[in-house]
This record gives C-alpha cells, structure tokens and sequence, in this order.
C-alpha cells in the first residue's frame, strides 16, 4: 500500500507539474480561461462533488441497509442530469456576458443596484457551507490514511490537506481540474471495474455461494405502503442537493 500511495504521489507531481504551466492569467487561475475540455471539467466537478461521501458514506450505507440505498444513488444522479442539462447552460452564458469569474459576481450582475450585498450574503453563505463541506472531506481522508496506514486521523487530515492546499496554489482552477480528473478515473476504477473483478473472482472460487449474491428481484422492498413511498421519497430527494449548487 505504501508503495501505491508513493507512485499516486509521483503521478499527481507530474500532473501537477504539467498543468501549472497552462495557467498563466488571472482568468486562467481562477477558472481555467477557456482551456479545459467539458469533459474533464465533467470529471472535476463530480469528483468533486462526490468524493469521500460517495466513497466512504455511500458504500457504507450499501453495505448496512443493501439495495434500499439504491433510492438515495437514484436521487444523486437525477440532480447531477438536472445540473448539467438544465442549469450548466445558461450559468455559462451569462458568466460570459457579464465577465464574472465568481459565483458571487455572477449574482452581483443579475441585481443591479445591490450587488455589495448580494455578493457580501453570497460570500458569506458559500464560505459557512464550504467549510463544513472541506472539513468532511479532510475527516475523510484522516479516515483513510488511518484505516490504510495506521497513521493518527489528525495527521492524516494535516496531510490530505497540504496535498490539496499545495497543487489548488501552484496552478489555480486548471491543476485542480487535471488533478480532480486523474482521481475520478480512480474514483470510476474503485467504484466500479473493482466490484465487478471481486464479484468474479469470487464467482470463480465459490460457484455454489452464488445464491447469496444473486441480483433477484425479490431482493428489493415490497413495501408499496405510505411509509414505504416515503422511504423512497427520502431518497430521491437527495437529488434536491444537487439543483441547489451552483458549482456546475
């Protein structure tokens, strides 16, 4: 595992490495000019967005509760289809009429005559909410460097946080996005090709233990009752979350 973790150091170096040279305005270190692809940006966006509560909390709530974490993976992918087919659109537009690097500029810019106030109660919302939001993901990786290497979970959070602080200030918005994109594709290889090797490796050795992991239907709630509807409806709302960020 050491060894793992030192060549992903080496690999996210190089990344970081290449991408700082492309930024080299303002412009580009705030929100990458016009110099990333939508689909790395895609990338980006969702490994940020899911990160460790998707890798973490999600795959934990599966391995306790079982198929009926199904209802709450549904609602986070109904909120991201909504963010980038409804919402992207038009956000980007008028981030290119108006100039605003900012979320809070995009806001000051659509209420004229208020816009230190909208931008003050912007900035500060973004700012209350983010916190809590980073400090989850550092207690995230505290987890990991704990559970991986045995270190103490504060250090751990001091180290994942240098990581993030240094490469975020050597190249802005362009290192993140091509350091956000490397981890998806990790994020996409942990979530789901590894699942699926360990589901046939296992397939392979215990042929007559396939009962307990077969994908029957019966396996899924039955319960059409109102506590039921609202057990689904629960779920689904996490989709809610999504169309209330404005990160896309």
């Amino acid at each position: 595992m050491i060894t793992v973790f030192v060549l992903y150091l080496l690999v996210l170096m190089v990344i970081v490495y290449y991408s700082s040279k492309r930024s080299k305005t303002n412009e580009d270190y705030v929100i990458g000019g016009k110099k990333i692809s939508g689909f790395s940006l895609a990338l980006s966006e969702r490994a940020t967005g899911e990160s460790a509560w998707l890798l973490l909390g999600l795959t934990g709530h599966a391995y306790a509760e079982g198929w009926a974490a199904i209802w709450v993976a549904v609602g986070c992918v109904l909120g991201i289809l909504f963010l980038w087919y409804v919402m992207a659109t038009p956000l980007q537009r008028f981030a290119e009429v108006t100039d605003a690097m900012t979320v809070p500029g995009l806001l000051s810019f659509r209420f004229p005559g208020s816009e230190k106030k909208i931008g003050i109660t912007s900035s500060v919302i973004i700012i209350f909410f983010f916190i809590l939001y980073i400090a989850a993901q550092f207690s995230g990786a505290g987890k990991i460097f704990h559970d991986t290497f045995g270190i103490d979970p504060f250090w751990g959070m001091v180290i994942g946080s240098l990581l993030v602080t240094v490469y975020t200030m050597l190249g802005g918005f362009i290192t993140v996005v091509a350091t956000d994109a490397f981890q998806a594709v990790l994020m996409v290889i942990t979530c789901v090709v590894l699942p699926i090797v360990a589901f046939l490796i296992y397939a392979a050795h215990n042929p007559g233990g396939m009962d307990a992991l077969s994908l029957r239907a019966e396996t899924l709630p039955k319960d059409y009752s109102a506590a039921g509807w609202i057990f689904i409806m629960n779920g689904l709302s996490w989709a809610f979350g999504y169309t209330g960020n404005l990160n896309c």
